[in-house]
C-alpha cells in the first residue's frame, strides 16, 4: 500500500552522503542528497532542486532554520503560493529548544 503522501520528492541537507545512503536504501526512501558547503553556497543549489518539482507542488520544509527561510524565499519568489509550502524548523545554530 502506498501512503496518501507519495509520489514525494524527498531532497537532504547533509554533511555526508555516503554514510546516509545505506540507511535511506533500507528504509525505502529514494532521495537527493546535497552536501552542505562553507557560507551556504549549496542553498542555491537545494533551491534549484526544490523549484525543478514545479510550483504546482506542495512543499513540505523541515530542519535547519536557515534553509527553510532561504527555501520559503525561494520558492515564494518562484510563483509557489505560501499555503503550498508547510514549514517547521527544528534547529537553528546557535540556538536550543526550538521544539
Amino acid at each position: 500500500m502506498t501512503p496518501g503522501w507519495r509520489p514525494a520528492s524527498t531532497l537532504l541537507e547533509v554533511d555526508h552522503s555516503a554514510a546516509l545512503q545505506p540507511l535511506l536504501g533500507s528504509l525505502g526512501i529514494n532521495a537527493t542528497l546535497l552536501a552542505r558547503r562553507p557560507e551556504e553556497h549549496h542553498l542555491a543549489r537545494l533551491a534549484e532542486a526544490a523549484l525543478d518539482q514545479g510550483p504546482d507542488r506542495r512543499f513540505v520544509l523541515v530542519g535547519r532554520a536557515r534553509t527553510i527561510q532561504f527555501l520559503r524565499r525561494a520558492l515564494r519568489q518562484h510563483g509557489v503560493a505560501s499555503g503550498r509550502i508547510l514549514a517547521k524548523a527544528y534547529w537553528a545554530d546557535g540556538k536550543a529548544g526550538l521544539d
